[in-house]
């Protein structure tokens, strides 16, 4: 794949801000995944089980650690030795780092369409369905990241910045059309929620489950952000505008804070 004509100090740069912004989401996603075990632990003790639909936000926060230590273990690298990885490491770290990204979204489309059910009183009962729900969302992101396998280049250097696909269409259509539509989807069904809280009476369902349905909707809206930025960052990050990369980044980082 062709080199961007970044200068070592803005290839510096770009690392060190990934690097930073990975940090303050990963601190998101582990509260978030002590929160659920928190309440899993007080739920064993007052012997009330709980629904899967309550560990969605958790999944959601796990698939998002992935991404975040392997993607960061890529940038840390190729800011220590000023190369991305060799071509064995840097096809692990891009594998995990795409299985990452593709779990959190599973579990988002998962949460969106809860919600949606949810609010239109018709929530679906899982039941013996919970493992196979969750077995779903691992091996649906664990095939999408085999398909890079079947491309030419597979796995491996991306403009010279980080590991992901040598593909140029695959990557394009990875982390610039997929999170931009991921998040159309979700102000979608964001929208739906909205229609549905502020134009008709609540039904009993979501009544009876109403601080964690807003609660879930506000963590899911939230995290579609990410996907927002992601498209946009990685967009300007191809275009060669570093000085653009950085204010996004900025933007990101503010985004995430309200996590």
């Amino acid at each position: 794949m062709s080199f961007l004509n970044y200068t070592q100090a803005e290839m510096e740069t770009i690392h060190i801000v990934s690097i930073i912004a990975i940090n303050l989401t990963l601190i998101f996603s582990i509260i978030v995944i002590l929160l659920t075990l928190r309440e899993w632990q007080i739920s064993r003790k007052t012997k009330h089980s709980m629904s899967i639909v309550r560990w969605f936000p958790f999944f959601v926060s796990i698939g998002h650690v992935i991404f975040g230590i392997f993607h960061q273990t890529d940038h840390i690298y190729s800011l220590i030795h000023s190369h991305i990885p060799t071509e064995s490491l840097c096809t692990v770290l891009a594998f995990f780092t795409g299985f990452g990204f593709l779990t959190s979204m599973a579990w988002v489309l998962t949460s969106c369409v809860f919600l949606y059910f949810m609010l239109y009183d018709n929530v679906p009962y899982f039941g013996r369905w919970n493992l196979r729900l969750f077995l779903i969302n691992m091996f649906v992101p664990i095939l999408f990241s085999l398909l890079p396998f079947a491309f030419e280049g597979g796995y491996g250097n991306t403009y010279n910045l980080f590991c992901y696909s040598e593909n140029r269409g695959w990557t394009i259509f990875a982390n610039i059309i997929t999170p931009f539509g991921m998040f159309a989807l979700i102000v979608f069904f964001s929208g739906l929620c909205v229609n549905k809280l502020k134009y008709t009476v609540p039904n009993a369902t979501l009544k009876q489950n109403d601080h964690f349905v807003r609660g879930l909707g506000g963590f899911v809206l939230l995290y579609g952000f990410n996907y927002l930025f992601y498209a946009i960052t990685f967009s300007l990050l191809v275009s060669g505008t570093i000085v653009s990369f950085w204010i996004m980044a900025i933007a990101m980082f503010a985004i995430n804070c309200g996590k």
